[in-house]
């Protein structure tokens, strides 16, 4: 079996390099192909603890920003060590965070929750979906009292049968194992209602939503669930309700590391090889043979303490008499008896407004001078991924109203013009004893003498206050190292560089050459039909861009028509990506109103990004939002959005927003409104049956839905996906109509209800050549979307809701004609922009050469090993 791992490793090299590794070894490719596949593999660092009893101390240990808590940004903080990871807080984004930095999830089994609220919880579900799927068997949620309540309301679409839960309470004894100590301090606010600490838990009917995604294997596979393990998936532990809502500060303590054995200091003391060098490498004094006593101290360097850290959050100013009174941090403060105990950062994770209160700095000054604080919170305006601005920046090339740069990205370049007049000013003038730029290396030179790392200081937010209290300002991918060193290292922070991103962009010459002639054409009036794009199979003409200009033109919509107008805020399925969020498109029907087609996580992150300070008026406008089927992916942003949109009324009235759902996410909702935080009165409910086509459930909601949105018509269509699918169809009282699909396969219905619609946009989520796979997971390919376009006459389709391995570009063929465009994130698409579209994929071809060029030789080597597949079934055929 080994021997066979072994082919099977190097050959996967050699496909890399190779198409026609299938073919070039028939007796080698017969063997793999008849091979035993593994199943069920172990991670190695799991294989590791089960066959030692005790894992070794840590060799090294630091803190890692994730999310800073910035507006859109999740306030989520990693700790390191040689063999674990443990997670602060999992807001919405922390898991697409964390695949854009790298961050070894397999290796996560500890999560740590200061407060049940969904800007901490909010990312949970699919962190822990995402684990599972990756092999982890056990996860451990420390926290307050509800979280783990979470995977109960969510059993409806969170398949966990895979993987143990285990809840550990405050009431706990500390937690230990091979790295750290963790205390718990419970800190309390405000009293609950009765009702709402006294309900019982509402039953909640359990269906499959991801049945259609099950494998016919044998019981207990991967594929199936038993009767035990779905009792399992579906117990959860009893926990107390208590009276008042409560919050949870960690007390970390390293477990103290022993100093390293001195092998020249040994020799001198003449201590022989043996096990005496393990006594004394293990604290213990040892006497040689000649009656000489040699002590431990004497040839060991000294131990390294463990440096203690907390982490803290005190939601409102409710908690803050709770703060101040609790014992358990006294012995962390100043004054503590013994020194080592000190605390030597706090992370505060409170909000900004609380942070401010006298009673919390009050609070804050009883520690140590010594004792460091980093914040995550709302006072931070760092961005936490550079990828998204990265893409942003190279598509802005293209159309710079189809893509345009978002508000950070245009702050960024206005910071840098002021910075350059500042500089030549204080070039120009001699009188002049500073610049910003030397302030700012003053304060960081004062931030070294307090041990902070000084080769690493540079570009850290550290400011030094009044009362000598030491804030540092936090920012993503800073860390904060405890163990070997100590300190801040801020050489992984992020900053955007749009120069840097169009340099990489515009590297090659063909691309230049392409954004050239993409120029050319959108700057020549449509009468001149002279002017190509230099590949002729895929480019569109100035003359098809004039016809289909008039196409639009005879379908209501017409270069001159302002709405729809259609801002796409995640365009990728699944799990979020680097580039492509899960599913959420904006749709302005008119200056006053607006739609939101899906929720998916990290739907509220997108709008802050794209709108910058205009999203709270965003917020104001959302009239409604569809969600057309329960797979997480497509509603998990949903309470986030409720809570912001309820935060910018600003004490007026505001019309609770319309979500037009499956009944069934009711089941969800009323529960987490109960039991964690309301939000019921933030939203009307329409179920998504009783807007079919001649429904008999028709209810006045239905008819005010429309008159708020100024619609003739919101029909709802039962799709081919899994249960409760819908996709819609919207009609504006102007006259156009856009159809939205959803998650399907090729559906007829859908055909009937959007015939000779003006915008159809679609799902295509898979590439053409994987047509079996797409059935199987009730999904569409690129060619199979575009067929429905034509059988519904559609005037324009915008491919959507692209799988992750598409994550910059789809694969083109023929088929993308003058009427089809592809979707991006923070892509802005209004009637005159469709017919602009078009004229893309030639450029991101060039653009993202690697990427693609690499698509194109995978599904070479799949159509390869199909042949080869096949030719293999016959032979077994023949020979049977």
């Amino acid at each position: 079996m080994i021997i066979l791992k072994f082919i099977r490793g190097m050959c996967k090299k050699s496909q890399l390099k190779r198409n026609y590794s299938y073919t070039k070894n028939k007796l080698l490719n017969d063997l793999l192909y008849t091979m035993p596949k593994e199943s069920n593999v172990t991670l190695k660092h799991i294989k590791y603890k089960e066959g030692k009893t005790e894992l070794p101390l840590p060799g090294e240990i630091y803190l890692q920003v994730l999310g800073n808590g910035s507006t859109g940004c999740p306030k989520s903080l990693f700790l390191f060590s040689d063999f674990n990871r443990y997670l602060f807080n999992c807001g919405e984004g922390t898991q697409r965070l964390a695949t854009e930095h790298r961050v070894k999830l397999s290796r996560l089994e500890h999560l740590f929750f200061t407060h049940r609220s969904w800007e901490n919880i909010g990312g949970l579900p699919g962190m822990i979906l995402t684990i599972k799927d990756i092999g982890v068997p056990k996860v451990v949620i420390h926290g307050p009292p509800g979280v783990q309540k979470l995977f109960v309301m969510t059993k409806g679409f969170m398949v966990t049968h895979n993987i143990e839960i285990e809840k550990r309470n405050y009431l706990d004894e500390p937690f230990v194992d091979n790295m750290m100590t963790v205390k718990y301090v419970p800190l309390f606010g405000a009293t609950r209602s009765t009702t709402e600490s006294a309900s019982s838990d509402e039953e909640v009917p359990v269906e499959d939503y991801y049945a259609h995604l099950k494998k016919k294997t044998s019981q207990g596979d991967r594929g199936e669930t038993t009767r035990e393990q779905s009792g399992k998936r579906q117990r959860i532990e009893p926990e107390l309700e208590p009276d008042r809502d409560i919050a949870v500060a960690f007390i970390c303590k390293p477990h103290d590391r022993r100093g390293q054995l001195d092998f020249a200091k040994c020799v001198d003391y003449k201590v022989p090889p043996g096990p005496l060098l393990g006594e004394l490498k293990n604290g213990k004094d040892v006497t040689l043979k000649d009656g000489s006593l040699v002590r431990s101290r004497d040839v060991t360097a000294p131990d390294q303490p463990g440096r203690v850290f907390i982490v803290i959050e005190c939601p409102t100013e409710d908690f803050l008499e709770s703060l101040l009174e609790s014992p358990g941090f006294a012995p962390y403060q100043s004054a503590g008896e013994a020194e080592k105990d000190r605390a030597a950062v706090i992370i505060h994770m409170t909000s900004a407004k609380v942070f401010r209160h006298p009673l919390y700095q009050e609070w804050m000054k009883r520690f140590d001078s010594s004792t460091e604080h980093l914040v995550l919170n709302d006072s931070n305006t760092d961005v936490c991924s550079t990828r998204i601005f990265r893409l942003q920046a190279q598509l802005n090339l293209l159309h710079s109203d189809v893509f345009p740069l978002l508000p950070q990205q245009q702050q960024q370049l206005a910071d840098s013009k002021n910075t350059e007049r500042v500089l030549l000013t204080t070039n120009g003038n001699s009188n002049t004893k500073s610049s910003p730029v030397s302030a700012v290396t003053d304060v960081e030179k004062s931030c070294v003498n307090q041990n902070i790392l000084s080769n690493s200081a540079e570009g850290a937010v550290v400011s030094l206050d009044v009362n000598d209290v030491r804030i540092i300002q936090g920012k993503a991918m800073l860390k904060y190292h405890l163990r070997p060193l100590h300190g801040i290292d801020s050489s992984a922070c992020l900053t955007i560089d749009n120069e840097k991103y169009i340099t990489e962009a515009t590297a090659s010459e063909e691309v230049k050459e392409k954004l050239s002639q993409l120029k050319t054409i959108l700057s020549t009036k449509v009468s001149d039909q002279n002017v190509q794009l230099m590949d002729e199979d895929l480019s569109v003409s100035s003359k098809e861009l004039e016809c289909e200009q008039l196409h639009l033109a005879n379908s209501v919509l017409t270069s001159d028509s302002s709405y729809p107008d259609i801002v796409f805020l995640g365009t990728g399925s699944c799990v979020p990506n680097k580039v492509r969020n899960v599913s959420s498109i904006l749709l302005h029907l008119s200056p006053d109103n607006c739609l939101l087609l899906d929720c998916g996580e990290g739907t509220y992150g997108q709008l802050c990004r794209f709108y910058g300070s205009e999203v709270n008026d965003v917020l104001r406008k959302l009239s409604a939002i569809f969600v057309s089927h329960l797979h997480a992916d497509h509603h998990l942003g949903l309470v986030q959005l409720l809570k912001k949109r309820r935060q910018v009324n600003c004490g007026k009235e505001l019309h609770p927003v319309y979500v037009v759902s499956p009944h069934q996410l009711l089941y969800f909702l009323r529960p987490y409104s109960r039991k964690v935080e309301p939000i019921m009165d933030d939203f009307v409910q329409i179920p998504n049956r009783n807007l079919l086509k001649d429904s008999e459930q028709r209810t006045d909601s239905c008819e005010a839905l429309l008159a708020h949105l100024g619609l003739s018509q919101f029909e709802t269509v039962e799709v081919r996906h899994c249960p409760h699918a819908f996709g819609c169809v919207i009609t504006h009282n102007e006259g156009w109509k856009i159809v939205y699909s959803g998650d399907t396969r090729p559906c007829d219905a859908l055909v009937r209800a959007g015939t000779d619609c003006d915008i159809l946009i679609h799902e295509a989520t898979m590439e053409d050549d994987l047509v079996i796979e797409a059935d199987k997971k009730a999904h569409s390919t690129t060619s199979q979307a575009l067929e429905v376009g034509r059988q519904m006459q559609a005037k324009f389709v915008i491919l959507n809701h692209f799988s992750q391995r598409y994550a910059k570009v789809p694969l083109f063929s023929k088929e993308f004609t003058s009427n089809v465009g592809v979707s991006f994130d923070n892509m802005r698409v209004r009637p005159k922009d469709l017919p602009v579209l078009a004229l893309f994929p030639d450029v991101l071809r060039s653009m993202f050469a690697d990427h693609y060029e690499e698509m194109e030789e995978k599904r070479s080597r799949r159509k390869i090993r199909k042949e080869y597949e096949q030719e293999i079934k016959v032979k077994h055929r023949k020979k049977n």
